[in-house]
């Protein structure tokens, strides 16, 4: 019983140790992130994009700027025109069918606009942030058989008293939260027991309607020309700044349309800018405009009432905002507008401009309008040297010598004092040079394998005999160098090394990786040093006076590791011109000498590649293989065809390299696209340190 559980010990010995044998290894965290290196090895950060220069291009003149003329757009408000426009929009894509015995009770309103405009409407929608915050809660109830026109009228018009506006996109529906919505709703105040169209038996009525935009009085005289009739009675109620209407349902009715009608501002449709010169008074370029204006047969006014062109200057804010009829003439009066400033211009000879540069360096912009001699430049900080004084002749700018040039620093202001033409020559040139420089990230990958097989085997043995009573013991035991490593078999006798038989392989790969990124703005340079700094001896130098003198070492510090210098250059087709600098290097041990340094293992590329976005070149590769091939054994026995193998210790060995570099570039043309990047490199990695 003893002996079996003894040979069951052994045989689950037996079996685990099998099983430990038959694992490579046990996987560590560093292994499992190290499965993932050919994805990230040869993912790339993101798909090549499509280069387009409008995108990538910044327009300064869109923005308004500080010390110009300025042309802008008035406040207006569209929400009762987006919501008309989306009823003519969504009506006629409403089916035919209509809805018998609408009801809903307390309903929230998201539920509301889902249940009304999905399920009994059909139609597509989204509802804006915001509407869900509404605590309110809608009731309706039509127990009459309704069309889907009057029913979306109605649904909207009962949103609206909730602050819930609709408008049109891309033909879809949105509602959007705008508590002023419900403001444009005009109360009406009916004596009676509904709105003017309640049932005929409901006579007299009063109806009253506060004005909006005119003044009561004058709409009650246009009333009662177009209503003369003795059963309609129209007062003002000045108290309320009202009109009181009384009479026949069908009466009132028509008066209270024609009165929606009429009660519109003046200027109602006409287009408007708002003029901010920056030498022009106001009011002078207000009367310049009606002169020219007139004189070419506008009618132009300052004054209120009708017209086709009205002027209002604002002294207060210096503004001038102007008033027409159609896009043509809009635009008409703005290039005599910026005509009369640009001569004003050209009046002052001697002024101060400025110029805020908004996307890139105002020194660098400086830099380039000097060279034109236009302006002398005036450094802004006294322990600076000038920089005409050193790179610009001064004979260059002595037609312009009134004109300076100085950079504020701090404000990244460019400040012009000079002749206004001069200046207006300027400024075309500083905003085409006032656009943000694009940045490029670049990631250089690096591979290499080297590959290691060498080969050893051979036998030795040794055999010992008498010949005229000499002891004679000959062989190649210990003498063909024959290793101690592979298969080793040993014959023995008395103790006795008589014959040793050894054979030997091995099989050596190294990987090595490297992918480097850095990102550095177009024009500027960038390096990245990533490694450690080993000491390598350099001298060593012992005094002559003394031979028992201390041995003095000089050592330097030599870097390793990955080693990478860029300088990038986007151009305006979307190309990248790169010059990279890539070195890889590690230290290993010194076998071919005694010196007590390491050897320094490089691999280093120098060169100038353009490439596209997300271009993935190969900029640089070797490929080198050693094989060698050697022997010792017994002279002329060991090349005995049967014998050789017997009198000879071989030993083969191959050695190849395969070296890969590659360069891709990504052009950045905003920090938000920097930041995407960078969000989408980090989630990368964090997924994978999850797993």
């Amino acid at each position: 019983m003893l002996d079996m559980k003894k040979e069951i010990k052994c045989l689950f010995l037996v079996v685990i140790l099998c099983c430990l044998a038959s694992c490579s290894s046990l996987t560590t965290p560093l292994q499992q992130i190290s499965q993932s290196d050919d994805e990230v090895f040869s993912t790339p950060m993101r798909e090549a994009k499509v280069t387009n220069e409008e995108k990538r291009g910044f327009n300064p003149a869109s923005e308004p700027e500080e010390g110009e003329f300025r042309v802008l757009s008035v406040p207006s408000l569209s929400i009762k025109d987006a919501a008309k426009n989306a009823e003519i929009l969504v009506i006629p894509k409403l089916s035919e069918k209509n809805s018998n015995r609408v009801s809903f009770n307390n309903m929230p309103i998201g539920v509301f606009i889902n249940e009304l405009f999905s399920n009994q409407l059909g139609l597509n929608y989204i509802i804006e942030p915001g509407i869900s915050d509404i605590q309110d809660l809608v009731t309706m109830r039509l127990n009459s058989t309704v069309s889907p026109e009057d029913l979306y009228s109605l649904a909207t018009r009962t949103l609206r008293a909730y602050g819930v506006t609709t408008s049109v996109r891309d033909d879809t529906l949105f509602f959007s939260y705008a508590p002023e919505a419900a403001k444009n709703e005009i109360p009406l105040i009916i004596s009676g027991k509904a709105l003017p169209n309640v049932p005929p038996t409901s006579r007299p009525i009063f109806y009253i309607y506060p004005t909006r935009a005119l003044k009561p009085n004058n709409l009650r005289a246009t009333l009662k020309q177009m209503f003369p009739a003795k059963d309609l009675t129209i007062e003002v109620d000045v108290s309320r700044n009202a009109l009181v209407f009384r009479g026949p349902l069908g009466l009132v009715n028509q008066a209270a349309q024609a009165t929606l009608t009429l009660d519109v501002p003046t200027i109602r449709g006409m287009l408007s800018r708002v003029f901010r010169p920056t030498l022009n008074n106001v009011t002078k370029l207000a009367n310049d405009l009606e002169n020219v204006l007139n004189a070419q047969g506008y009618y132009v006014t300052q004054e209120p009432g009708p017209t086709a062109i009205r002027l209002l200057p604002l002294q207060s804010v210096n503004q001038l905002i102007v008033f027409t009829q159609s896009t043509e003439v809009l635009n008409h009066v703005i290039a005599w507008a910026k005509m009369l400033e640009e001569e004003s211009y050209g009046q002052v000879e001697q002024g101060l401009f400025s110029y805020q540069v908004r996307t890139t360096s105002a020194m660098h912009i400086v830099n380039v309008i000097r060279n034109l001699g236009i302006a002398n430049f005036v450094s802004s900080s006294v322990n600076k040297t000038p920089v005409n004084a050193t790179s610009t002749p001064q004979a260059s700018i002595t037609a312009h010598s009134n004109n300076r040039l100085a950079v504020d620093e701090q404000l990244n202001t460019i400040l012009f004092s000079g002749n206004g033409a001069d200046w207006l020559k300027i400024l075309p040139t500083l905003k085409d040079l006032d656009k943000p420089a694009p940045s490029v990230m670049v990631e250089v990958v690096m591979a290499e394998i080297q590959l290691n097989d060498s080969e050893q085997g051979g036998i030795e043995w040794l055999a010992n005999s008498t010949a005229d009573g000499f002891g004679l013991n000959y062989g190649t035991l210990n003498g063909l160098g024959v290793g101690g490593s592979g298969f080793r078999l040993t014959l023995d006798n008395a103790g006795a090394t008589r014959a040793l038989l050894n054979f030997f392989y091995k099989n050596e790969k190294a990987v090595i990786r490297s992918r480097p990124r850095l990102m550095v703005k177009s024009g500027g340079t960038a390096s990245i040093d990533v490694g450690n700094e080993i000491p390598i001896i350099t001298t060593n130098t012992q005094g002559i006076e003394n031979n028992n003198a201390p041995i003095v070492q000089s050592i330097s510090y030599r870097k390793t590791g990955v080693l990478l210098d860029i300088e990038p250059i986007v151009h305006a087709a979307g190309f990248v011109e790169i010059g990279v600098s890539q070195e890889l290097s590690e230290a290993t041990a010194t076998s071919s000498s005694n010196i007590d340094s390491p050897t320094i293992l490089n691999r280093k590329i120098n060169t100038t590649v353009t490439l596209q976005d997300g271009g993935s070149v190969l900029i640089g590769g070797l490929i080198s293989s050693t094989s060698s091939e050697g022997s010792q054994g017994i002279p002329v026995l060991d090349q005995v065809p049967i014998l050789k193998r017997l009198l000879r210790q071989e030993a083969n060995e191959k050695v190849r390299t395969e070296l890969m570099i590659m360069i891709i570039p990504y052009i950045l043309s905003s920090p938000e696209e920097a930041e995407e990047l960078t969000d989408e490199l980090q989630r990368a990695r964090m997924k994978l340190l999850g797993n």
